[in-house]
């Protein structure tokens, strides 16, 4: 607007095509004069129009300043409530650590915000403005000093238990809480006053410059009108000025719809009303703050809207007042007052309010801020400051601040009073505290602190201070310090406290010591002896214990071998007597049958049980048909039980996995020992089998639990209590009642153990006993579950009678007909026992008394073109043994298949005898079917030796004279 209307002026003269024909009258001078004042009050309008906009630039700029730092005071403000407010609300019984670091981090943040205000302050103000505002910032400073120190204090003492010296802190952090408060709200209250000062000045600036403007627009207009009754140029230059009227009024109206903007984004409502008290302006802020919407309070008695009934009448009578007499007992002055809100409710508000004359009439302004939170939190400080300062008075420490950056020291003056010192600006530097220092003292304390600041290692020391003019004195030093960042230690602060009487009390028990220390060893060497003879008492009891076991055990196994081949070698001595008669020679033999597996019961648990003690004892993990397993064992077992008149039964409950992923070696194990025993230990009524599920969670592995109980003997607590140890039975009578290694619970726990699971027993003497497994199942996802029928799978099934004959199949067929088999083995009566059974299954038998002869004879016979279809070889023998044999033959390429034979039982001769190069295992005592069965599954897929078919089947009279013939020539063979 400054530079258009020159130009529009000048391209005015430049267009004008009216020539000047005649000369101008006598007075054109004046009409000169005029035009010139013309032009003069032109450019003076313009020029006032452009410093309205710069007023308006200002305004806006200057307020948005000064909003920005009344915004930045106030988050002051809030950080000073965060450093203070969570250590006087919580309680008493804090951890000191996590307080300490809690209020590091609110002082950092709180000492960056205050730092940013101090340089804004430089950059936003000048003069007089600027020094109050940071004289302001450094009261504040130096009050947010005295609560830090205050609150390290009440920390100490609540750490220290000391309520008192807690009591004396928090009241002085109290004061300390109110001096930051009200220095932050004396910040504010000078931002706002500046800000309004600021507002007035260039309110009326703009008003004086509006006037002159109309003046000389009132002017301008006069002149330009003389001057267009002149001619034509004077009218287009008075059109010229009305136009810069316009766009000046135009720029007046925006300048004041911006500060419409500034009033309804001010955080402060703002009202104004006339000299009657109607509202003549209602900001946005206003709203928020009353309830009230602008358009409802316009024209609306202010008395009545914002002001409780009891202040109505000071209010008009204020009003009266300044416009009697221009006196005020409000006006501009900050005020806290109670406002009515909308609801009806009061709060309390901040107001500054101010009177301005216009033409209309006089208009009242006021600033109004609500204080309701800040009341709250200046309540909350003083509370707390109060408990803050009570407990800094209760302490006996001494409190110390060390700016570790500009090395200022300060003490507080507890610390005056214990070091005796009445000057304490003498000790405001590091060094300075140290020259305090007991020079043998001093280089500890040195290298103490360099530790905390860098390695942040714990600052506690005890060292000598001097005091005054007198001796040393001994003080625990303890601080903490704050890192920025960058890792850095900015601040560090604690504490001294006066520990000469505990040093002394120390010294005199140090003295005492002397005395006392031949007591105290005395003591304990008698202590000693007494723990040694305890120990010595116990190690006697458990050897006695572990000596009696082993007595009872060695008797129990003398009892569990002698009984059994008493029974074996008295039957062979009487099979030995030509009298007896088949039927006696049948029970002989079956009572031999009987007692030989008996023995090798007993001798499997042993091996077992040292297996599981060796950690050589391992599962598989395979699929196996669980409820089959039950049913086949109960099966088994259901002839011993029928002997003794007893009921067996099989119960499923629910439905279970049609296969599991165990070792059904090991569950079969399990489930004989249990049920074996409980048949065993029953005389009347029966044994019931309960199988299932165990309900589980998702997350749970799933369980399979087998319940075997009985209505037998039952047993005590104290028989449970010992039942799943090595070596013992319920009482040492059982192994004489009912025989047994006592080792079979043990090793089915060991091995329900290795299975995922356990067992549990649930006894009554006399009343039964009832036995629990559970094992893991395994996986079970995509398994089939399955309801059995036990009662129809529990079929009565016996081991074969003795004289079982092997040979028959389905159809008559002999299963080693035609084969011939090499049996190298270094015991004759194993050869002739394993040959009898060989031959009545249909093979021909050759032999061999050691490994060495074994593989001469496997590698004649196969260089003749009559090999043997297969070697059952012994795996311990003399002068070449059956893995070096086995070794031997492979390597010389005999292909044919090589079954070991060993008496070894323990975990891993299957795999040694299958690294050898045999093909498959069987253990002695040898059980004929199995090992007939092996024979004939190894050579079914193998072509007949020289490609010569097996002989046709004899008849049963034939194949009875063939195999007495045969016998009859191994019975040469072998006596010769």
């Amino acid at each position: 607007m400054a530079t258009d209307s020159p130009h529009l002026v000048s391209r005015g003269e430049d267009q004008d095509p009216t020539p000047v024909l005649e000369k101008p009258p006598p007075w054109h001078l004046v009409l000169y004069g005029l035009a010139a004042l013309s032009v003069f009050a032109l450019a003076a309008v313009l020029f006032l129009d452009a410093k309205v906009d710069d007023f308006y630039s200002g305004s806006v700029a200057q307020t948005r300043v000064w909003a920005n730092r009344q915004e930045d005071y106030s988050r002051l403000g809030k950080l000073a409530t965060d450093l203070i407010e969570p250590t006087l609300s919580g309680s008493t019984h804090r951890d000191p650590g996590l307080e300490s670091e809690r209020l590091s981090l609110a002082l950092g943040a709180f000492c960056t915000e205050l730092d940013r205000a101090r340089v804004n302050a430089q950059g936003s103000a000048v003069g007089t403005v600027r020094t109050a505002l940071l004289d302001e910032l450094h009261q504040i400073q130096k009050a947010s000093e005295g609560v830090l120190n205050e609150t390290e204090a009440l920390l100490s003492a609540s750490a220290t238990g000391d309520v008192s010296k807690a009591r004396e802190h928090a009241d002085s952090l109290h004061r300390a809480r109110d001096e930051v408060r009200n220095r932050i709200d004396e910040l504010l209250q000078r931002t706002r006053e500046i800000q309004r000062s600021n507002l007035f000045e260039q309110e009326n600036a703009v008003r004086a410059l509006l006037r002159v403007e109309e003046i000389l627009v009132v002017v301008a207009a006069a002149i330009v009108g003389c001057v267009s009754l002149y001619g034509r140029r004077m009218w287009r230059k008075a059109a010229v000025a009305a136009q810069d009227k316009d766009r000046s009024e135009a720029s007046l109206r925006e300048s004041e719809r911006r500060m419409r903007l500034i009033l309804d984004t001010a955080y402060d409502a703002f009202v104004a009303t006339d000299a009657e008290g109607r509202i003549l302006d209602w900001s946005a802020r206003a709203e928020a703050v009353f309830g009230w919407q602008r358009e409802e309070t316009l024209g609306r008695d202010l008395a009545e809207t914002i002001i409780p009934p009891e202040q109505r009448g000071a209010y008009r009578r204020d009003v009266e007042q300044y416009l009697r007499e221009g006196r005020s007992s409000v006006l501009d002055r900050c005020l806290q007052i109670i406002a009515l809100h909308r609801s009806g409710v009061l709060f309390p508000v901040e107001m500054v309010a101010t009177a301005v004359s216009t033409d209309d009439g006089v208009v009242f302004s006021a600033f109004i801020r609500d204080i309701t939170e800040r009341k709250r939190a200046e309540e909350a400080l003083r509370s707390s400051q109060e408990r803050f300062e009570l407990a800094v008075r209760g302490s006996s420490d001494g409190l110390w601040d060390w700016n570790v950056a500009e090395d200022e020291l300060y003490l507080s003056p507890r610390c005056g009073e214990l070091l005796r010192v009445r000057d304490l600006d003498a000790i405001k530097t590091l060094e300075a505290w140290l020259a305090r220092v007991h020079p043998t003292d001093r280089e500890g304390v040195s290298e103490a602190l360099k530790s905390h600041l860098s390695q942040r290692v714990p600052f506690d020391v005890e060292c000598r201070l001097r005091t005054g003019d007198e001796d040393p004195v001994w003080f625990r030093v303890r601080g903490q310090a704050v890192w920025n960042e960058a890792g850095e230690a900015v601040r560090m602060a604690g504490s001294i406290t006066d520990i000469t009487q505990h040093k002394r009390a120390i010294e005199s028990l140090l003295r005492i010591q002397g005395i006392a220390e031949a007591k105290e060893q005395f003591e304990a060497q008698a202590a000693q002896l007494a723990a040694k003879t305890a120990e010595l008492e116990q190690a006697r009891a458990a050897a006695e214990a572990a000596n009696r076991s082993k007595s009872e055990f060695l008797a129990n196994m003398s009892h569990e071998i002698r009984t059994p081949m008493t029974a074996i070698l008295g039957y062979s001595d009487l099979l030995a007597n030509p009298s007896l008669s088949a039927d006696e020679r049948r029970e002989g033999v079956q009572r031999i049958r009987q007692n030989g597996r008996h023995l090798l019961a007993v001798l499997n648990d042993i091996l077992d049980l040292s297996k599981i003690e060796a950690g050589k004892m391992t599962v598989e993990t395979i699929e196996c048909p669980v409820h089959e397993i039950v049913t086949e064992i109960a099966a088994l077992l259901r002839p011993r039980a029928v002997e003794k008149g007893l009921d067996l039964g099989v119960e499923f409950v629910g439905r279970v996995p049609s296969v599991i992923r165990s070792d059904p070696t090991r569950l079969r194990q399990i489930l004989m020992n249990l049920i074996g025993n409980a048949i065993k230990f029953t005389e009347q009524g029966g044994v019931r089998i309960v199988a299932g599920m165990i309900p589980t969670t998702p997350q749970a592995r799933p369980r399979l639990f087998v319940e075997v109980g009985d209505t037998g003997i039952g047993m005590s607590e104290d028989q449970v209590a010992s039942l799943f140890k090595p070596f013992t039975q319920g009482d040492p009578s059982m192994a004489r009642r009912f025989g047994g290694t006592g080792l079979g619970l043990t090793i089915s726990r060991r091995l329900a153990e290795m299975l995922g699971g356990s067992i549990s027993v649930n006894s009554k003497s006399g009343q039964g006993t009832n036995f629990r497994v559970e094992i893991e199942t395994g996986p079970l996802e995509g398994v089939e579950m399955i309801i059995p029928i036990g009662g129809a799978e529990l079929l009565s099934k016996d081991e074969p009678p003795p004289g079982y004959d092997v040979r028959a199949s389905a159809g008559g067929e002999c299963l080693l007909g035609g084969l011939r088999i090499l049996l190298a083995d270094d015991a004759r009566d194993n050869r002739k026992i394993v040959s009898w059974h060989l031959r009545r299954a249909g093979a021909t038998v050759d032999f061999a008394e050691n490994g060495r002869i074994a593989m001469e004879k496997a590698l004649q016979a196969s260089g003749s073109g009559h090999g043997f279809d297969i070697v059952l070889m012994d795996m311990q023998m003399p002068e070449l043994d059956g893995f070096a044999a086995t070794r031997a033959l492979r390597e010389k390429g005999f292909e044919r298949p090589i079954i070991a034979l060993t008496a070894h039982a323990m975990t891993g001769d299957r795999d040694q005898c299958l690294a050898a190069g045999c093909n498959d295992y069987a253990t002695k005592p040898i059980d004929p079917h199995e090992l007939v069965l092996t024979l004939a599954r190894w050579v079914a897929s193998r072509p007949t030796v020289d490609d010569v078919a097996p002989p046709l089947p004899r008849q049963p009279e034939q194949a009875q004279t063939g195999e007495i013939a045969d016998a009859k020539s191994e019975s040469e063979r072998e006596s010769g």
